[in-house]
Parts: structure tokens; sequence; C-alpha cells
């Protein structure tokens, strides 16, 4: 064979396998972006996904192994009518959905708010499962054939796979998620997977030619031991759990945002490309030395108030990007001949599966508070001390004292870090629920200045408090104090004192917003979380002070559409979005369609009032962009002399009408308009934009 038509194969397969990549992980972004709103905003959606994935990717990887034990005809006439099978799959649904992989809420099996986990599985393998199945099994698969024909180490197509990955992944967040729909994302993706397509067929034809089997002469073939797969597995696991709970707690601190998502994924994906490449590596002393110093720092920034935002975000993802590099450095050493590449690769995903199930168990089952991403880098920056403080090849045995000591202040440092982190979590604890949706925790503090306090803690954002005793007992505090924005809008709409109210509240919390409710009023509560309904009728006493309120159990955009269905028009005064938090965002709830939809369920004289708290969020240009959108006039407010005990609050109002805003009881609302727009849409949003990280 020339060098000309050797370099031509070569570059054959290394498109196939590039396109193949970047839309396997282009993909992952795109359907978690798009099913999040239906799974109330939790980042349990991501972490999700990505145990569907791994499990798909395994099956791939399996997929491929079995295909390298038949005959060279055989594998390659189940190859090419797998891909026809799914070339099928993605034209019918393209013909039904409003794109080939992303369908509409209604075009998914019920989603059972009881068992979302399921759900979010489930609506993925509908979705994308055979297409992703194909896509996983590319790389490992051409990478066997390559090496099988040429003779040749196919690692070079391994960089080549994780380049496309990553390039597929930091495409969405920065190009795909901010200029197109989700439908737009999801034809730009079918159309790239034709493109796939046309490159595997060609692919394949050039294996076909190949002789009549395939032959790996690039060494002797010797069983792998179990033991050694095992290893592999386990030494997989650990960079997938750190990524997914490293990845949790960004999410749940700041937002479930598509770019916080793929820093992590994409870091993971660099530290393999840096760990396979070809000839040299870094030094297992910077290695350990890394992981040790940054490992220690983001132990104690995560229990320190004082450490802004984004310094503690540098710190946990350089703390990511050392693990990732220790292990997969590892997994390099201990490589395969090309004979063993996909059981090796099969090994790795097998890894993943249990880095996403011990995350998922432990952050369910076993921890009752989210320490899990702590416990991880702790135990690392040990192994890693350890190594490093025990080796005469590290530490020179002319010190001046002996290395354990360092060990030792590394052991004293971890560990008290970790203890003041679970005591933070625990001090006042009372009560404390785990789910699908969150951490949920309810804090008694007994000697409050103003009386005993009893708060609820929804991931890492107070959800509302309330006095057991003192002065205040009863009152509505924390956000919705009398001086907050919501309070004048309830005194407003009481200008007729005969009239009774009808309000409708999506998010649960405390049930602080009760303590506006008189004997004549009617409250509906909307909550997607079961376990946020028993906490706020276990310990708080809002809602059994209310005598007409109702929880609702369920997405509140699905039930109020159900209403809206059934012909109920202009039945509330006042509709109360209170879902959002710096931990769940659920998009659906606020897009200009949904609020079109809220506009019809108002009086003439209703208001739809919207709490936009947030520390990373600045959610009054999604509702001057909804403003323009449907019509609505709007307005602002911002509580700055609230009483001691209460919690500043940030808070937008819509009506029916202009006239809504000229009682006096509402002067000082800035019009919303002075804010510059973000549009969304069902199709379309973007949290990036309106994100501030000081």
């Amino acid at each position: 064979m020339s060098s000309f038509t050797a370099r031509a194969e070569y570059l054959l397969y290394a498109a196939t396998v590039f396109v193949s990549s970047f839309l396997l992980f282009q993909v992952q972004p795109l359907l978690g972006k798009h099913i999040l709103p239906w799974f109330g905003g939790s980042p349990a959606v991501w972490i999700t996904a990505m145990f569907f994935f791994m499990v798909v990717l395994a099956l791939g990887y399996l997929y491929a192994l079995l295909l390298s034990w038949l005959s060279r005809e055989l594998a390659l006439l189940i190859h090419v009518s797998a891909t026809v099978t799914v070339a099928a799959f993605l034209f019918r649904h393209s013909t039904e959905w409003p794109s080939a992989i992303t369908p509409l809420l209604t075009q998914v099996p019920a989603l059972d708010s009881s068992t979302p986990m399921i759900a979010v599985c489930v609506t993925l393998t509908l979705a994308i499962g055979l297409p992703f199945f194909i896509l996983s099994s590319t790389s490992s698969l051409l990478q066997y054939w390559y090496a099988g024909t040429t003779n040749k180490e196919p690692f070079s197509l391994y960089a080549v796979s994780n380049t496309g990955s990553l390039l597929g992944l930091l495409s969405y967040p920065f190009f795909f998620e901010p200029f197109f729909s989700s439908y737009t994302q999801g034809r730009l993706w079918t159309e790239g997977f034709s493109v796939y397509g046309m490159l595997l067929m060609t692919t394949l034809c050039v294996v076909g030619l190949r002789g009549s089997k395939v032959s790996v002469g690039v060494a002797h073939h010797t069983p792998v031991p179990w033991s050694r797969f095992t290893l592999w597995v386990l030494i997989a696991a650990i960079p997938v759990a750190t990524m997914l709970t490293g990845t949790s707690y960004i999410s749940g601190y700041i937002a479930p945002i598509p770019f916080l998502w793929v820093i992590p994924l994409g870091l993971y994906l660099i530290s393999f490309i840096v760990s396979f490449r070809s000839g040299g590596h870094v030094a297992p002393f910077f290695t350990y030395a890394f992981t040790i110093v940054f490992a220690t720092m983001s132990l104690i920034a995560l229990t320190s108030q004082a450490v802004v935002m984004p310094v503690v975000l540098v710190f946990i993802f350089a703390t990511m990007f050392s693990i990732f590099h220790l292990c997969h450095e590892a997994l390099y050493a201990m490589r395969p001949v090309a004979t063993d590449l996909t059981r090796f690769y099969v090994a790795l995903s097998f890894g993943g599966i249990v880095g996403s199930v011990l995350v998922l168990c432990s952050s369910l089952y076993v921890l009752p508070i989210p320490i899990e991403f702590s416990c991880i880098i702790a135990a690392v920056a040990l192994f890693a001390g350890r190594k490093m403080f025990q080796s005469t090849t590290f530490i020179p045995t002319t010190l001046p004292f002996h290395p354990n000591t360092l060990f030792r202040i590394l052991v004293v440092l971890v560990l008290f870090s970790l203890a003041a982190e679970v005591y933070s979590k625990t001090n006042g604890l009372i009560d404390v629920e785990r789910n699908f949706f969150g951490y949920k925790a309810v804090y008694d503090s007994p000697h409050s200045t103003y009386g005993h306090r009893r708060t609820l803690v929804h991931g890492t954002t107070n959800h509302g408090y309330q006095f057991l005793t003192g002065e205040f007992v009863g009152m509505p505090v924390a956000y919705y104090s009398e001086t907050s924005g919501v309070a004048r809008v309830f005194a407003a709409l009481r200008a007729d004192e005969m009239k009774p109210l009808r309000v409708a509240v999506v998010g649960l919390g405390s049930g602080a917003l009760a303590a506006y409710c008189e004997e004549k009023d009617t409250f509906d509560y909307f909550e997607i979380d079961p376990e946020v309904i028993t906490l706020a009728q276990k310990h708080f006493t809002y809602l059994a002070d209310c005598p007409h309120v109702t929880v609702h159990l369920g997405d509140a955009r699905l039930q109020l559409q159900q209403e809206y269905d059934a012909g109920d028009r202009g039945v509330y005064d006042l509709i109360v979005i209170d879902a959002y938090a710096d931990d769940m965002v659920p998009i659906h709830i606020m897009t200009a369609d949904a609020i079109a939809m809220y506009q019809k369920l108002l009086t003439d004289d209703g208001i739809l009032a919207v709490h936009i708290s947030s520390r990373y969020l600045s959610l009054e240009h999604v509702m001057a962009g909804t403003s323009e959108r449907t019509g609505m006039p709007g307005r602002y407010y911002f509580d700055r002399d609230q009483p001691v005990y209460a919690v500043p609050s940030n808070w937008t109002f819509l009506a029916n009408r202009e006239g809504v805003f000229s009682s006096p009881l509402l002067n000082g609302f800035k019009p919303i308009s002075d804010f510059s727009p973000v549009y969304w849409t069902d199709t379309y949003s973007s949290l990036i934009s309106i994100v501030h990280w000081w």
C-alpha cells in the first residue's frame, strides 16, 4: 500500500471516529437541557441522564466486543443492518416529532413524579437510545479494525475520538444553545448523523476490501485476567464519580446550566487526551502534588463562607482535573495490547456505570446530607498524600523531620475540613429528606434573637422560615414580610374587602404565603416534590392555619394547563410563581408560552407575581422579555427597607391591564421595561445569558 493510500485510509477512519464522537457528546447536553424543565429543573436530571448515557455507552462497547469475535463478513453485515435500522428509526421520528430526537412533552409516556429517574431514562431511550448505541460502538470498533488491517497502534484514533467528543461538548453551550431553538438543534444533529452514516458506510467498505478476515497482528493475544479487568473498572469509576458529584454540587449551588455541565465533562475528556497521548507524561510527583494541593484547598473553600464562588469554582475544577489525570495516567500505564482494546473500553464504560450508581445510591439512600463530593476528594487527597509522602522517590531522606509528619498534617487538614462541613450541615438539624428533586433540611434555632425560628432549606437556598415563639408568631417573614412586593400586591387586591381571593401558588416551600390567607379566601398550592409537602405539613403551621388550602402534587404548568384545557378562564385573582431557587430552575413555568396561558387564567384585575430572588440569576431580564412578548404590563420591586426579621426579596409582576398598577399601595414599583429583555419560549432558553458570578 502506498503512503498516500495509507494516509487517505487513516483520514477516513479518523473522520468517521471524529464525527461519531462529536455527535455522541453534543447530544448529551442537548437532550439534558431539552428535558430538564419536564422534571422541575432538578440537577438530578443531568446526573440521571449521565447514568443513562454511560449504560448505553457500555452496551455499545459490549456490542463492539462481540463483533470483534465474529468473522469479518458477519460483523460487517450485522453492523450495516444495525445502522440502517437506526436511520429508519430517526426518519420515523422526524415525521412525527418537531425533530428526530426532540419530542414534545405530550409525545412521551406520562411522567410519573414518584419515579422521575425511571421517567428520565424512558424518555431518553425513546428519543436517542438506538442512535446513541450505534455511535457508542464506533470508536472502539473502528480502532480494532484499523489495528487489525494495518498492524499499527490505534491509540491515535482514541485521541481523535476524545478531541471530537470535547469539541462536540463545548460547541453546545457556546454555539448551538445560544443561537438555535431545541428543535432546530435536533434537526441539525440529525443532519450530522446523516454525514456520519455516509462516512461509516465508506469506512466499512474499506474494511470489507481488506481481505477475507480481520487479522490483528500488533501483538500476541494474551487473555486479560479478571483481576486486571476489575482494576480497570474501579479506577475508571473514580473520575466519573468525581465528575458527577462535583457537577451536582455546582449545579445545585448556582443553577443547572449546560455551561456548568460541560466544563467537568470537558475536563474529563481533556485528561483522557493528555494521558493517552504519545510521548512523555507528567511526572508522578506533579500529579500527586497538584491533587493534594487543589483537593485540600477545595475542601477548605467548600466550608468557608468568605470565599467567593468564582474562586471556589477554580479550586473545584482544578481538583477535578487533577483526579481525572491521576486515574487516567494509571489506566494508560495498564493499557492492553490492541487485541484486547475492545475489552479495555468495556471496562472503562463499566467503570462509568459503577461510578454513576455509587453517586446515585449515596445521594438517595446512603448519605443523609450532601457531602459525597467532599468525601471523594478527601479520600483521593489522602491516597495521593500517602503515595507521595511515604516514597523516597519523591521525598528526600535528608529532611530534618520524618516525611510521615507531612502526611499527618495533611490528614488533620482534610479530616478537619470534612468535619467542619458535616457540622455546618447538621448543627440545628431536626429533619432531612433527599430524593430526585434535591436535598431538603429543616433547622431549629431555639435561641435566635426574635424567638424560636424554624427554617426550611432546599439545597443551598433558604425556602422560608417561621417563628414558633415570640412576637412574630404566625406572621409572614423571610421573603414574604409586610414590606415585600407580594405583601403589597395582596393589600392592593383586598381593596374590595368583601371580595374573596382565589390564589394559585407555584412552589410550596414552607407554605409561608398562606399567612396572607383569610377565612373567605381559597389557596391552591402546586408542588412537584412530595417531600417538600411532607416537611411543610409536619414542621410548619402555615398550611394548617389557612381554612381553605389545597396542595396539588405534580408539575404546576401541566396542572394549570389542564385547568386551561378544561375551559377555566379568569379564575385566579393572583398567581404566584415561587418555584425558582439557585438549585432548581424550572424554566418551562416562566416561558412566554407558559405566561400566555397563565394570563388567561387571571381575572381582568388579576396579577401574576414572580419571586426572582437569586444569588446568581438576573431573572428580571426574562420577565422584561416575557412582558414584551405577551403584551402584559409589568413592574419590578425590591424591598430594601424590610423589617429586621425579614430577608430582602426581588419580585416582578405582570397584569392584564395597566390600570391594575394604579393603586397607591403599589407606588414605588418600577416598570419592568427598565431592564433589557431576554426572551424565553418553550423551544428556546439560555440561563448563561442571565448569570452574574459576583
